[in-house]
């Protein structure tokens, strides 16, 4: 829309100045004191009140936007001046003559063909001015306008083409603005592009890092090993050659001596103590001739690492997109994926699904924004897939098990043993128990705990490990609520679970493994898996289910850390895996993006 000279923008929220008026004193801009100049912010403001705000300081706060910008050298005389301001303020002044004295010169025009003449009429067929003899000769007959009608219709055309200027360099004006915020946030885009290619390049150089020394690590305890190995073999060998040594020393003074006793008890010395232990240390010294390890450098390294890439979007798309990464294991995808499930509140719907735990023929969902927990519970297994007794079709029967009153708790993991069910609420910051008909038992972890995130449990005896994400570390309780042990993880914990053998297994934040501890936090052993695990869980075969949310993807791990397969990927829709559980044939996943199931069925190795 157009806009007249004289109205009114929003300069600062909540005030409303006039453009042409300074926001800080109100007073009109004009070519001296009150000349208008603008900030980094391009936010315009009289040289005098930006003289008063500025004394003895090296930068001004705009007084709008509170932007930082450094003064020159030469002070508040050296921002610069902005002229669309200044002009428009120049255009808008009213003219010192007035209509009265236009009309006055205009009533002395002399007539352009008697200049002695006065000029009284506006010839309107030839546009020039004539007198009253060009009236009754050159110009007879033709149509007449007298001078002071002629100025006023003038005056309202040219006044009306002053204001219709106005407001087109009102309208310039403010496209410029417009401009500048558009350049602006091309430049915010810019940085913030440039941040996340730096981030991943940081993010990358970190996991390498990590990595690095987790393999060094190894080395050195190999090499420790083996040098013991070494060294003990050469202090054998010193005794040994010391004892022939004084065995031949005797026998030297046997024989010296014609001592027969002396010669008979040196020669057995040395042709059976020594000579055997002798042997026995050369054998043992040629069976430990290697380090035993070798580096075989990563696929990835040998194909040359890249950040990831550029890719067209439209508009103010946003690109959520992540590069997959290369792997060096075969993506064999020998079962059938299903998905369960859609957004919503009724059964079978899910808002941001977390947390996944199967017990028996019974698996439990946190469905965190519903704030409830769902059981998918199973009559029989029909073709492999789960299938409720009261409902045949292929799919799952939902019902609703776990939930609080009024909305007031926040689920966000879930384990279950064989007659109980384990949520961490990280509202309140408790671990709540329930029995497996949906009776709420109590709660526990709040008194040794900062912030329980993550529970599992121990199928052998039902002892409950519960992982605090914020405090790093690791709870053990008993069955009955009863506190047992915790201890600290270098990391913060995303992921924890209870292998067959009852060690407690952990995926850290940043830290391209696993680590295996007992119940009272001796460390026996990291893992090696090539990827940032997140939620992780174990088979009965020892093998490790990890999801790899960075790559939306979900892997199959034997218990030494060597990828099997890949089990769910983008390739089967999977967007932003959250939760994993082994289930009967196959595994389940939660995806809190697209709010579903992945059930991925069968024709894996081991026993998943």
């Amino acid at each position: 829309t157009k806009m007249a000279a004289n109205e009114r923008f929003l300069i600062g929220n909540p005030e409303e100045v006039d453009l042409l008026t300074c926001p800080i004193c109100l007073e009109a801009f004009d070519s001296d004191q009150r000349k208008p100049r603008s900030l980094q912010c391009l936010h315009t403001f009289c040289h005098g009140c930006l003289e008063d705000y500025s004394t003895n300081k090296l930068s001004i706060t705009c007084p709008t936007c509170r932007r930082e910008t450094p003064l020159p050298t030469q002070g508040v005389k050296g921002l610069p001046h902005n002229f669309w301001i200044s002009n428009i303020s120049q255009a808008s002044k009213p003219s010192t003559a007035g209509g009265d004295r236009k009309e006055e010169d205009a009533s002395t025009c002399q007539c352009a063909l008697h200049p002695k003449m006065e000029a009284i009429f506006l010839c309107d067929t030839c546009d020039v001015l004539v007198c009253s003899e060009c009236v009754a000769s050159r110009h007879r007959g033709h149509p007449m306008t007298l001078i002071p009608d002629v100025l006023r219709q003038k005056t309202t055309e040219v006044q009306s083409a002053v204001r219709s200027c106005q407001e087109r360099a009102m309208q310039c004006l403010e496209t410029i603005e417009m401009i500048e915020k558009v350049e602006a946030n091309l430049d915010a885009q810019k940085g913030d592009t440039v941040a996340k290619i730096l981030a991943a390049k940081e993010a990358t150089i970190a996991n390498i890092d990590a990595n690095e020394r987790a393999l060094l690590d190894v080395v050195v305890q190999k090499h420790h090993e083996k040098s013991q190995t070494y060294a003990d073999c050469r202090t054998r060998l010193v005794q040994l050659m010391d004892q022939m040594m004084n065995g031949i020393h005797q026998a030297s003074e046997a024989i010296k001596g014609k001592d027969i006793q002396g010669m008979i008890a040196a020669s057995a010395t040395m042709e059976t103590t020594l000579a055997e232990d002798i042997t026995k240390a050369l054998a043992a010294l040629s069976e430990q001739v290697s380090l035993g390890i070798k580096f075989v450098p990563s696929k990835v390294l040998r194909d040359n690492i890249h950040l990831g890439t550029l890719k067209a979007v439209v508009g103010t798309e946003e690109d959520n997109d992540e590069e997959r990464g290369n792997n060096d294991a075969p993506q064999q995808k020998e079962f059938t994926v299903h998905r369960i499930g859609k957004t919503g509140g009724k059964d079978r719907e899910f808002k941001v699904p977390r947390g996944i735990s199967s017990s028996g023929m019974c698996c439990f969902v946190v469905d965190s924004e519903n704030k409830r927990v769902q059981a998918l519970e199973s009559g029989g297994l029909i073709g492999g897939l789960f299938s409720c007794s009261r409902n045949v079709s292929i799919g799952w029967s939902f019902w609703d098990l776990l939930m609080l009153r009024q909305s007031s708790w926040q689920p966000h993991d879930v384990a279950t043993s064989n007659d109980a069910v384990y949520v961490t609420d990280v509202q309140h910051n408790v671990v709540r128990k329930f029995l497996n008909n949906g009776k709420y038992s109590g709660l526990f972890g709040w008194d040794m705990l900062k912030k329980p995130t993550y529970v599992a449990v121990d199928s052998n005896d039902g002892v409950v490990v519960v992982a605090d994400k914020e405090g790093r570390e690791v709870g053990v309780y008993r069955p009955g609520n009863a506190f047992i042990h915790k201890f600290s993880v270098v990391s913060p914990p995303v992921g924890i679970a209870v292998n067959k053998e009852g060690l407690i297994v952990v995926s850290m934040e940043g830290a391209p493994s696993v680590s295996t501890y007992t119940r009272h936090g001796q460390l026996r052993g990291l893992t090696e898996l090539g990827v940032m695990p997140g939620s992780v869980c174990t088979d009965e075969a020892g093998n490790l289910v990890v999801v790899d949310s960075r790559q939306k993807r979900v892997l199959l791990f034997d218990p030494k850390g060597t990828l099997l397969r890949v089990l769910l990927s983008a390739e089967d829709g999977l967007r932003k895996p959250w939760g994993v559980a082994v289930v009967n044939d196959g595994v389940l996943v939660s995806d809190c993006e697209l709010n579903c199931l992945f059930y991925a069925r069968r024709n894996m190795p081991g026993n998943v």
